[in-house]
């Protein structure tokens, strides 16, 4: 989240937060958290100063010269995505709330922007990496968990699939719903600042590391080129 829960969604909170950010040297993705919005004493206020503030603050940055191009849900722009050196990075607005009816809708959009960015990336991509604020177990989210372990087992089997969400500790969980090629990353608070590194390599196993554990893919494609990069 960009506020605290004791800031109760103040304007001025929202402003702290983008002054912080935009000092780092490198740019800076935002995704909404559950005292952005959904836990503000006015929730609409909330959102409002959410995407005055910090939904597009990667823009502070000038990334025309970078190797990756950013792209934006066109109903939903919280939601981003870009190709890395054969990593899918994928943003998603997961933060649960009691709102049955939005929650449906945004699901079901989460959806089709993953779906959209994997069909389009298929052939120059590894690693699907998607991060979101709400755990994949939970109730409210569980449309969105059913239909990823279904396209990791099946139809995207060939792939390896992240999810990086916040938590109290930072962890790695493999197998998420019995599928192998499904990983969970939770971030936790925690200091030194979390370290991933993300290994591709065409013809070979793709790599996920968290610190000192790593994940291994095996990869049966046929590749007709020689291709090792690094994120």
């Amino acid at each position: 989240s960009a506020t605290r829960a004791v800031d109760e969604c103040a304007m001025t909170a929202y402003y702290r937060t983008q002054l912080s950010l935009s000092a780092s040297p490198i740019p800076v993705y935002s995704l909404p958290g559950n005292n952005d919005w959904p836990e503000c004493p006015d929730p609409t206020e909330g959102w409002q100063y959410y995407q005055s503030h910090m939904m597009e603050i990667n823009n502070r940055w000038n990334t025309t010269l970078a190797d990756y191009q950013l792209k934006r849900q066109t109903q939903r722009k919280e939601n981003f995505s870009f190709l890395y050196k054969r990593v899918l990075f994928v943003g998603l607005h997961m933060v649960t709330n009691s709102n049955e009816d939005e929650t449906t809708v945004r699901l079901q959009e989460n959806m089709d922007w993953v779906n959209r960015n994997v069909q389009q990336y298929w052939n120059h991509m590894d690693i699907i990496f998607i991060m979101g604020y709400g755990r994949l177990l939970a109730t409210e989210n569980a449309p969105f968990y059913n239909a990823m372990v279904d396209k990791m087992s099946n139809e995207w089997s060939s792939r390896t699939m992240v999810y990086a969400r916040r938590a109290s500790k930072s962890e790695f969980v493999t197998n998420v719903g019995g599928v192998s090629n499904f990983l969970e990353l939770l971030v936790g608070n925690e200091w030194p600042i979390m370290d991933v590194r993300i290994r591709t390599k065409i013809g070979e196993a793709a790599t996920v590391q968290y610190r000192e554990v790593e994940v291994q893919k095996e990869d049966d494609e046929d590749v007709d080129d020689d291709d090792d990069e690094k994120v």
